[in-house]
């Protein structure tokens, strides 16, 4: 092909090290972190994983980032090779799922009984991930915001033509990739019921009001309002 290639969607680098900053802050202490991919032959999952370990190299290089695991966007196969990963590292921290066959891992770790002991990262927000926040099987989903890229899209496309016929050169169309995250959060002692909505500069306080993890000096919360789609470089 020759020319420009234009690309609508999310930046899989900063992905994979916003995923890399959730276990990094959450976790309570360094460990051993499982990585499962749907297949390391698409390119967004490959960028996710070098993302995700540039993070670690540079931040926290404590943990210990296991060899990914395929699983060929399949559930049955996710729940077979998380079992597995349960079994040889009792120990493990924390599990990224950065590919397909996410409903299988879940499963897994809710048979297993390790369901809320570690911390989990995934990706889209839909009925699987939503009840996975909800019952505490997920600390955290990374998801497309399929509406504002929608909307970009079709906003850069009427820019473009405008420009076009106006002489013009218009060349950042778009957004910078940024995702949606969704955490859990609501006011338990209050009695209110919990709420999957999008994690916010507070995200990380409630984390730890839950048990997850520990205030740390640089992360988000009352004393440092940061809001998370700044970490995303």
């Amino acid at each position: 092909a020759t020319g420009q290639l234009h690309y609508i969607g999310l930046d899989n680098w900063k992905v994979g090290r916003t995923s890399a900053w959730t276990f990094a802050n959450v976790c309570k202490d360094p460990g051993k972190i499982g990585v499962l991919m749907g297949n390391p032959r698409y390119r967004n999952q490959e960028m996710n994983e070098a993302g995700f370990r540039s993070y670690f190299r540079e931040h926290a290089p404590d943990f210990t980032l296991l060899e990914p695991i395929s699983t060929y966007e399949s559930s049955a196969v996710a729940q077979e090779m998380t079992e597995r990963l349960l079994a040889d590292h009792p120990d493990l921290a924390g599990l990224y799922i950065s590919g397909g066959g996410i409903s299988g891992a879940l499963a897994a770790l809710r048979s297993s009984g390790r369901a809320g002991s570690m911390v989990v990262v995934g990706y889209d927000l839909m009925d699987v991930t939503r009840a996975a926040l909800l019952d505490g099987t997920m600390t955290l989903v990374i998801s497309h915001p399929l509406s504002r890229l929608a909307r970009d899209a079709i906003d850069g496309m009427v820019r473009a033509r405008i420009s076009a016929e106006d002489g013009d050169e218009i060349h950042d169309l778009l957004g910078d990739g940024e995702p949606e995250i969704y955490d859990l959060l609501g006011d338990l002692d209050g009695g209110n019921l919990p709420a999957v909505i999008p994690a916010t500069s507070d995200a990380l306080a409630e984390l730890d009001e839950y048990g997850m993890g520990e205030s740390k000096p640089n992360a988000p919360g009352a004393n440092n309002p940061v809001e998370w789609r700044s970490l995303l470089q």
